[in-house]
């Protein structure tokens, strides 16, 4: 019976010890579950703020995109109006200085005129001048050939 009731003590003991281990380990997971519940709302806050922080920027670069398409449009209505004076510019520029290249070109005609015959009759001429020269070089020529194949065959 002193064996039983040792049996009992130390089973009862052993209750004891395993029920302060159990409490230990419930504070420990209550600890734990708190800690890791404070991670995430710090988390969930970090991820809130950046969030908040990201749509603001984006707004903040959508508001300055429709600036600047805005501007874009602007300055493409300006540059589209200036082409159009420019081409209008352009084109009374083209008129009068295709004007100006006939009246160049119908006194140009009339002086190419007079001069045409004065011109004709030296080109006249430098063609008999340079058919004579022609001439006499072929015939030197033919004759410094012939003098150097004479040669050839005396030195040969």
């Amino acid at each position: 019976m002193k064996q039983v009731q040792e049996t009992l003590d130390a089973s009862k003991q052993h209750e004891a010890s395993t029920h302060a281990a159990l409490e230990r380990l419930m504070v420990q997971l209550r600890q734990q579950d708190e800690d890791l519940h404070q991670q995430l709302a710090t988390q969930r806050d970090d991820l809130q703020r950046t969030l908040d922080r990201e749509r603001q920027q984006s707004e903040a670069l959508a508001g300055q995109v429709r600036d600047q398409a805005h501007q874009i449009e602007q300055n493409d209505n300006r540059l589209l109006e200036q082409e159009r004076q420019h081409q209008r510019e352009l084109e009374q520029l083209r008129t009068l200085l295709l004007g100006q290249l006939t009246e160049a070109q119908q006194a140009l005609e009339r002086k190419l005129s007079k001069q045409g015959l004065e011109y004709r009759n030296q080109v006249d001429q430098v063609r008999l001048s340079l058919t004579q020269q022609q001439e006499a070089l072929r015939e030197a020529l033919t004759t410094l050939v012939e003098q150097q194949v004479r040669e050839v065959f005396i030195v040969g």
